[in-house]
């Protein structure tokens, strides 16, 4: 992550895809290389990398949100909320409980 700090975003990506050579189930750089991807501009490709890490852990509550932050700034509504509820599932919470909590 200091590479990524550092702004060297080539650096911070190659060190991700190495530590998922050793440690392929490392939902962690999944999704730091689904935010590298969305920070360079690369929304196909941020996809890709939250998909994989939901791949490995369906329901993971990071990999969602990020998912539902994708859908949004591509202004897909319907998919957005559809991620938003999973989340709320997963996290135990019925979508009209959390909405009147709100």
């Amino acid at each position: 992550r200091m590479r990524e700090a550092l702004g060297d975003l080539a650096g911070a990506r190659a060190g991700y895809l190495a530590m998922l050579e050793e440690t392929p189930d490392a939902i962690d750089c999944y999704l730091r290389l689904a935010c590298l991807a969305r920070r360079s501009g690369s929304t196909a490709k941020a996809f890709e990398w939250a998909g994989k890490a939901l791949a490995l852990q369906d329901g993971h509550a990071d990999a969602l949100a990020l998912m539902s932050q994708l859908y949004m700034e591509k202004k897909d509504w319907g998919n957005a909320q559809k991620t938003i509820r999973q989340l709320l599932e997963a996290a135990g919470r019925e979508p009209a409980s959390a909405a009147a909590a709100a």
